[in-house]
C-alpha cells in the first residue's frame, strides 16, 4: 500500500461549519439542479472554495466532502454518484474523466494506533486519464497522465503514465497508446 503522508486533517469548528453549510447547499441547490446546469454547479463549488478550470462538467449527484480541497482543471468530467472524499486535496488534471459510482478517498485511519486517528494524503489524477465506473482510488495515490483505471478496480498504489490497470488490488494490464 502507498505510504501515506500522515497528517491530521483540519477538523476545526470552522471546517465543520463550512461542511455543514455546504451540505445544506448541496442538498437544496446543487443536487436538484437540472442535468445541463454545469455552470450553476461550478458556481456553487467555487463559492465554497473549490478551484475549477474551464469547461468542468460535474454531475448533480456527485458528492464533494470539502470543496476547498477540490481542484479540477480544464475540461474535467465527474460522472453521476461519484464520491470525492477530499479530506486532503484531490486534484484532477485537464481532459480527465471520473465515471459513475467511483470513490476517490483521500483519508483513512491509522490502524497502528489504538484510537485510530484520521490520516489523509492527496490524490492526483493526471492529464487525459480515465477512472472507469465504480473504481476506488485510495489516499496518497497518483494516477499518471493518459492512464486508465478499469471498472470496479481498487487502486492503492501509484499508476504510471499510459498504463491500464484493473482488479483488486489493481495491477498493470497493458499500456495505453499515447494520445496523438
Amino acid at each position: 500500500m502507498t505510504q501515506l503522508n500522515k497528517f491530521k486533517s483540519d477538523l476545526s469548528f470552522a471546517n465543520k461549519a463550512l461542511r455543514a453549510v455546504w451540505g445544506v447547499v448541496w442538498l437544496f441547490m446543487f443536487r436538484p439542479s437540472p442535468r445541463l446546469c454545469h455552470g450553476w454547479r461550478r458556481f456553487l463549488l467555487r463559492m465554497f472554495g473549490a478551484k475549477l478550470g474551464k469547461g468542468v462538467r460535474i454531475s448533480s449527484s456527485a458528492e464533494v466532502f470539502f470543496p476547498p480541497n477540490l481542484i479540477l482543471h480544464d475540461h474535467v468530467v465527474i460522472g453521476p454518484r461519484v464520491d470525492l472524499y477530499c479530506v486532503a486535496p484531490i486534484t484532477i488534471c485537464e481532459n480527465s474523466m471520473v465515471s459513475q459510482y467511483s470513490y476517490l478517498c483521500s483519508a483513512s485511519h491509522d490502524y497502528t494506533e489504538s484510537h485510530l486517528p484520521l490520516i489523509a494524503s492527496p490524490i492526483l489524477i493526471g492529464r487525459g486519464s480515465w477512472v472507469c465506473a465504480s473504481a476506488f482510488v485510495g489516499p496518497g495515490v497518483t494516477i499518471g497522465d493518459n492512464a486508465l483505471v478499469a471498472a470496479c478496480s481498487v487502486v492503492v498504489k501509484n499508476v504510471a503514465d499510459n498504463q491500464i490497470v484493473g482488479g483488486n488490488p489493481a495491477k498493470h494490464l497493458k499500456d495505453r497508446p499515447a494520445p496523438q
